[in-house]
């Protein structure tokens, strides 16, 4: 016969209360815990947000004329120089839109800006090339199978001329730049001070749309001379102080959107320098 020892005067169920207690104390510990945990593990905030859908097209590899000796070619443009992109790679078809910064960043820094439409397909303007630069980074960090940056130049001027060796991707004639771009005399010009809907006006042959006019496009690279650049994928000079902006936008005349045309800028501008104009960019993505 088994034996149980109690306290004096102590029942078996009096013995066994403090373990029941005990156990329905860390019961509704553990029940209220667990919900806690799955709410703060699987809310929206905690989540990775999904990559935005971004519109890529494949550029090939291949060789180009980079640069420009026309007559009224800055000194910065020259000389004309043979350059080779090794590998191909993808581009933005359109420059980020005010929609996709917002799904990434979840910021709006247009917002205090005079000469700006807003809207989701309008281009993200008012960007530094350091928040350009935050915005590849975080698509990278979010991506198992692709890789995220601002193009080098030699990348930009590459895809602009689409195979072309004019002064824009479609021919030498200014005349034609409207069907094209977005520029002054469409769009300043007529009051319409601001950067338009991405995708409004004709693709160039490869496919891309806005290489001329709408808003400045910053770049991976450094400026400086094309002296001493190497000749296979350059990337800009290692030092110096100024990023490379390219495209002109709606604010500048036709000579500012020729594929060879630069200008630069300071890694914190979010405007052109004297100008209204807003400054954006696209992307290139290869694959991991």
């Amino acid at each position: 016969m088994r034996l149980l020892s109690f306290r004096r005067h102590e029942s078996p169920q009096d013995a066994q209360q403090p373990a029941v207690e005990l156990w329905h104390r860390t019961r509704w510990a553990v029940g209220a815990l667990v919900p806690a945990v799955l709410f703060l593990c699987c809310s929206p905030a905690s989540l990775p947000l999904p990559i935005p859908d971004i519109a890529f097209v494949e550029i090939p590899a291949g060789s180009f004329e980079m640069g420009s000796s026309s007559e009224d070619a800055y000194e910065i443009e020259k000389p004309v120089h043979t350059v080779t992109i090794s590998e191909a790679f993808s581009m933005s078809i359109y420059e980020i839109t005010q929609g996709q910064w917002k799904h990434v960043m979840g910021t709006e820094p247009w917002t205090a800006e005079q000469f700006v439409q807003q809207g989701d397909d309008y281009p993200a303007t008012s960007i530094s090339w350091t928040d350009a630069d935050a915005f590849a980074r975080r698509l990278d960090s979010l991506s198992s199978t692709h890789h995220y940056r601002l193009p080098t130049e030699a990348q930009w001027e590459y895809a602009a001329r689409a195979g072309s060796t004019t002064e824009y991707g479609f021919g030498d004639e200014a005349d034609s730049l409207g069907a094209y771009a977005w520029y002054e005399d469409n769009a300043s010009a007529l009051g319409e001070a601001y950067a338009h809907r991405v995708g409004q006006k004709r693709p160039n042959p490869w496919g891309l749309y806005d290489m001329h006019g709408n808003v400045w496009e910053w770049v991976r690279d450094r400026y400086g001379t094309y002296e001493n650049s190497p000749r296979t994928d350059p990337e800009g000079p290692a030092t110096g102080s100024t990023w490379v902006l390219r495209g002109g936008s709606w604010y500048d005349p036709a000579r500012l959107a020729h594929s060879a045309y630069r200008n630069d800028g300071a890694p914190e501008d979010r405007v052109m320098r004297r100008d209204p104009d807003g400054l954006g960019f696209r992307l290139v993505r290869t694959d991991l």
